[in-house]
């Protein structure tokens, strides 16, 4: 293992000195100017970058690690009241209620009962017309007349062509028998007829009477009737169809003597001029069912009130919870507390200042505590990549649902410095790096504690590897303390299973077992 550290040391040596001829740093590295230059360069270079890599550096979310499923480890207190609006499932849901609730409107027709009775009596008028005309009274024989002389051969009357012409000229959908023709021209016979289907149309649509394809569009049991200009609600089954109302003459005595030609005669009629006097009002019914979706309020019934507890510390993180904390969000939003190009331009800048101090703290550290390193730039050009390393890493991990936190490759820089360059450089940029992700997670502490475990522990372990055995020690070192502050943080503090805190000390081995195979490769 010696010999692989004096062989790293070696090429960084040859490095160096390549990177000195290649900036000319022998003709200027007495110039003062250019010698802090180059590193106020750096840092502040390094400072943009890290501000780039931060994924919440537009916006300010104050509950960025608050999730479905865990524990929280701060109380959440409303700081003003916001009403709390419902999600898209729910909403949807209560819309679907709302408009079935509606029920379908159906439009009483006053006017169709006349209307049918005026066509049957004008049909029955035309035929008195035709029965006094000379020329067709000649061409037909009365009832009784047709019955005593053609009953012993009945079917063989043949009725003449004028009198048919005349019959279709009444109505010429009719299609009636020839015996069927003599008794509706038979005028006692007609009369009964016309009697029959009067007292059958007044009595039977004085009902609500609706088409079979109007009622066949109704799903619910119920409907609302508007007749008289006024509602009620009746039973689907209360309404008829046209089939219905036929159905239900079947059982009417027509004419008592001759029952089968007249109630043949009875529904032939009844069947080409009934009409439904009721219609489905479908365009007004869409229009209701659209208002009640319209009117279901778009927030709960009960608001969050100022000084209210939204989640408490150590309580169980629920969607409800996660509901009410969005609405805080939005209403934030909404006041103009967290968005705007001022609000902003001034979190970008906040962020960038802290960066920079942070950062300047550590070049004045090694300014003053470790000049030789400080007047090396390919050296400090080291300890900024591996800077640079681990915040690109972590800006994928904090921008990523799916990824877990515990997944930080903290470590990485840390151990590339101590391996490289020197361990208390490595645990001091440990300090600042940690800090540097805490913010870069939206300020989080849980970051920095997991930061600072697993670097200190990376850049203490770096001392124990002297042979090819001694590799895996870190992992060892690095896994202990990270089970130790996920220990602390989860289990004691936050309450969580130690189930959970075993599988996220798992994430935590798994990233620091490729980083140590990483580092024996190198």
């Amino acid at each position: 293992m010696k010999k692989v550290r004096k062989k790293v040391r070696s090429r960084l040596r040859k490095f160096t000195n390549n990177f000195k001829a290649w900036i000319r740093i022998g003709a200027l590295s007495n110039n003062i100017y250019f010698r802090h230059g180059t590193r106020i360069f750096l840092v502040v270079l390094l400072t943009w970058l890290s501000l780039v890599l931060t994924p919440g550096r537009r916006t300010y979310d104050p509950f960025f690690d608050i999730q479905v499923g865990s524990v929280a480890d701060r109380d959440v207190i409303a700081p003003f009241d916001f009403p709390v609006y419902k999600n898209e499932a729910e909403l949807e849901r209560e819309r679907q209620e709302a408009t079935t609730a509606v029920m379908p409107v159906l439009e009483f027709l006053p006017g169709v009962r006349e209307t049918v009775l005026q066509d049957v009596f004008s049909f029955f008028d035309r035929l008195d017309e035709l029965r006094g005309d000379s020329l067709i009274a000649s061409e037909l024989k009365s009832w009784k007349g047709y019955l005593d002389k053609n009953r012993p051969r009945s079917g063989q009357l043949t009725i003449k062509p004028v009198v048919l012409n005349s019959l279709y000229s009444v109505d010429s959908l009719l299609s009636l028998s020839d015996e069927e023709i003599v008794y509706l021209f038979d005028p006692v016979r007609s009369n009964i007829l016309r009697n029959r289907l009067k007292d059958f149309l007044v009595s039977r649509m004085r009902e609500a009477v609706i088409s079979s394809e109007a009622l066949d569009r109704i799903e619910s049991e119920s409907v609302k009737l508007r007749r008289d200009g006024e509602e009620r609600v009746i039973g689907k089954n209360e309404l008829s169809t046209i089939e219905q109302v036929i159905g239900q003459s079947m059982n009417l005595a027509v004419d008592p003597e001759y029952q089968e030609i007249s109630k043949s005669l009875f529904i032939q009629t009844l069947q080409r001029y009934i009409r439904p006097n009721t219609i489905y009002n479908w365009s007004e019914t869409e229009r209701l069912r659209r208002l009640a979706a319209e009117s279901v309020r778009i927030t709960r019934d009960e608001p969050v009130l100022e000084g209210e507890k939204i989640i408490g510390r150590g309580e169980r993180v629920t969607q409800e919870k996660i509901e009410r904390l969005d609405n805080l969000r939005a209403e934030l939003e909404k006041r103009q507390l967290l968005a705007g190009e001022t609000n902003q331009v001034k979190r970008e800048v906040g962020i960038a200042l802290i960066y920079l101090v942070l950062l300047l703290l550590m070049g004045l550290f090694l300014f003053f505590h470790r000049s030789d390193l400080y007047g090396e730039f390919p050296k400090l050009l080291i300890i900024a990549i591996s800077f640079f390393i681990v915040l690109l890493c972590s800006g994928f991990i904090v921008g990523s649902q799916e990824v877990p936190n515990y997944l930080l490759p903290a470590a990485i820089a840390s151990m590339l410095i101590a391996y490289l360059l020197d361990d208390q450089v490595a645990i001091v940029g440990t300090f600042c790096l940690a800090l540097m992700l805490g913010v870069q997670a939206n300020f989080s502490i849980y970051v920095v504690l997991l930061a600072l475990a697993g670097g200190i522990a990376g850049a203490l372990s770096v001392r124990k590897i002297s042979s090819r055995r001694a590799q895996y020690l870190p992992i060892l070192y690095i896994l202990d303390s990270y089970l130790l502050v996920l220990h602390a943080i989860d289990f004691a503090y936050r309450g969580e299973e130690i189930t959970s805190v075993l599988a996220a000390a798992g994430w935590c081995g798994i990233n620091d077992t490729a980083l140590t195979r990483a580092q024996s490769k190198a």
